[in-house]
């Protein structure tokens, strides 16, 4: 009887499979198109994906829904915080990236760094504005570090919140997470940014009592608590 149970379960196993292979023959999802798209460029590194007129297994024309569904997805990205892409988004991004460094495309300042955040994240210690490796273009990438992220945080200084592009705060996200992986000292505007961070997540959480740290290693409740009610006390005598 035993025997006969298991029996019926792997033939109900083996029809799901068989399901699950028809059904990718008659309708990819978009993640699978930009999985098999990565994989097609991976073969063909010079062609360009919105002219061929090759089909994805179910059918459907690979240029046209390159050009349809890519660049409104990217839009679609650069306006979305961060922090609200799901799993499924960021690793399309990705893919996107990879698919781009195949090619040797060039990447936008955001492209580029979601680039530098995958190169830490696989190597946390990695000293960013020295590193020699170079973007798709060809430009080195600890040179544009150097030439870019140090004026781009001083301009986000001097641009008050609500005058930030969403990709503008985006892209802030993207550096205090890669201080975060690296374990750098934040100074005082990049720490107000990493607990609006927390505050967003969560709207009730006592910044002043809370236990987490920066990536510093610094107590942010004690960080919040001997530094910024300071702060504001000397923001209200000078009148600000």
């Amino acid at each position: 009887m035993i025997s006969m149970i298991f029996k019926i379960i792997e033939e109900c196993l083996e029809v799901k499979e068989i399901m699950r292979q028809l059904d990718r023959r008659f309708y990819l999802t978009f993640f699978e198109r930009l999985e098999y798209a990565f994989e097609f460029v991976k073969q063909n590194p010079a062609i360009s994906l919105g002219a061929t007129k090759e089909r994805f297994p179910d059918g459907t024309l690979i240029g046209p829904w390159w050009n349809k569904i890519i660049s409104s997805f990217i839009q679609k990205m650069k306006e979305t915080p961060f922090e609200m892409q799901t799993k499924e988004d960021q690793i399309a991004l990705y893919l996107l990236a990879q698919i781009d460094e195949i090619q040797g495309n060039t990447l936008d300042f955001f492209g580029k760094l979601l680039y530098v955040k995958r190169m830490v994240e696989r190597n946390p210690k990695i000293t960013i504005g020295t590193i020699k490796e170079r973007f798709p273009d060809g430009t080195v990438i600890g040179t544009w570090w150097q030439n870019n992220i140090t004026s781009f945080i001083q301009r986000m200084k001097e641009t008050a919140f609500g005058l930030q592009t969403e990709e503008d705060k985006t892209a802030l996200y993207i550096l205090a997470q890669i201080d975060e992986i690296q374990g750098n000292t934040l100074d005082f505007v990049g720490k107000l940014f990493y607990v609006k961070k927390m505050v967003e997540k969560d709207p009730k959480v006592a910044i002043s009592t809370t236990k987490e740290r920066f990536p510093d290693g610094t107590v942010i409740g004690h960080w919040w608590h001997n530094t910024v009610s300071r702060f504001v006390k000397r923001m209200k005598e000078t009148g600000v």
